[in-house]
């Protein structure tokens, strides 16, 4: 397959697979084995076993979805490797707004939601950081956005097909996607200042009351932002408390 894309770094190399159990798998297992380019591509629409946060699987429909990783070498210091979450979080929401008019939003600490009823998830992402001493030396992106599937075999999942009613172009959403990544990452350190704010201000919560569940139980909450380690604060009765990705679920 012949690939190209509206970018200067992202893509410029890549690997098309018709199938593989994970396209972030594989990238690990290249980097180890020899040189990879920065920008470096592999990417497949039939993906097996793909992962996400706390080791769950991201489950597609062949060839109806995108399931792709990306290979960086961010310049950032390893106390800001949240960073990179916040620059790719704020790039897929960017994106995928540009095809859709329903509200998107981030699910700390990076998954994509649509309103669509009720808050479901239509994309996640899972940043696999390279860590040498102090240094961040490199980083694995992978990324699943549901586009063209119908079917979901779990509750609160929604893809650009059933929010539009209509089929799209799975490599015109990713030229979409490598573009507005692109575009932040290129920018970084100019327009940091720029990509929290608009990572905070769209957090799912983010100035409204939402429902959580930690070891204690159930509580509501109102997200304020996150930390420079990437912990979740919320102001819980008038206290601002601080989480982990371990220790909190949102209730949506």
């Amino acid at each position: 397959m012949n690939l190209s894309f509206d970018t200067q770094i992202l893509a410029k190399s890549y690997e098309y697979l018709p199938t593989c159990h994970s396209t972030s798998d594989m990238m690990m297992e290249k980097i180890k084995s020899s040189d990879v380019a920065e920008g470096h591509l592999i990417l497949t629409f039939h993906q097996t076993k793909g992962r996400g946060q706390r080791g769950n699987t991201w489950e597609v429909t062949p060839h109806k979805n995108l399931t792709f990783t990306l290979y960086l070498n961010p310049k950032i210091a390893l106390i800001k490797q949240f960073n990179l979450s916040i620059l790719v979080s704020v790039a897929l929401m960017d994106a995928l707004q540009f095809f859709t008019n329903k509200p998107v939003k981030i699910k700390w600490p990076n998954d994509i939601y649509v309103f669509d009823d009720s808050w479901k998830k239509i994309g996640g992402i899972l940043v696999e950081n390279q860590i040498k001493g102090a240094e961040l030396r490199s980083s694995v992106i992978g990324i699943g956005l549901n586009i063209n599937q119908t079917e979901f075999g779990v509750a609160h999942a929604v893809s650009l097909k059933l929010l539009e009613n209509k089929d799209f172009d799975l490599l015109a959403v990713l030229n979409k996607v490598l573009v507005e990544l692109e575009k932040n990452y290129l920018a970084f350190d100019a327009e940091w200042e720029l990509l929290k704010y608009n990572y905070t201000k769209n957090l799912l919560y983010y100035g409204e009351k939402g429902k959580f569940e930690d070891g204690r139980g159930g509580f509501e909450g109102e997200v304020l932002g996150v930390n420079e380690s990437g912990n979740l604060l919320i102001n819980v009765d008038n206290t601002v408390e601080r989480f982990d990705i371990k220790e909190l679920r949102f209730i949506v």
